[in-house]
């Protein structure tokens, strides 16, 4: 057999201390919200070309394609796209993807990072165009 709790009989005062409760929410929420600023709005920051907002430069990458740091010899997505791309190499396949990765992260030589970056650029051009 199965017990079943009774239900609990609800008192009417007990509804109108949470309607209450949630009210002082509200009303708090809304006092901590800034006021909008009448009149003239805040004059714009001016951002540097090449920066940051922070004002931190942005680092300029010397293999052609690379937007990311190289990461550690020991990181495991390195270690997979590494083994990925010299798989595929010896079968003389090619994996798009294992080179697109690699060259985002700087770690092709100049004059592959090259082909791959202008095949990749070709390729967008391709799918912006519509042919």
């Amino acid at each position: 057999k199965s017990k079943v709790a009774p239900k609990r009989k609800v008192s009417a005062g007990a509804s109108k201390k949470k309607a209450s409760g949630v009210a002082k929410k509200k009303k708090l929420k809304r006092a901590t919200k800034k006021k909008k600023t009448v009149g003239k709005a805040a004059p714009k920051i001016k951002k540097e070309p090449g920066k940051t907002e922070d004002g931190i430069g942005r680092t300029k990458f010397e293999m052609p394609g690379q937007r990311r740091p190289a990461p550690a010899e020991n990181e495991p997505l390195r270690l997979f796209y590494e083994s990925m791309y010299h798989e595929k190499a010896k079968k003389k396949t090619g994996s798009d993807l294992a080179e697109g990765w690699m060259m985002t992260h700087g770690l092709l030589d100049k004059d592959t990072a090259a082909k791959v970056f202008a095949r990749r650029k070709k390729a967008k051009l391709d799918l912006t165009q519509g042919t």
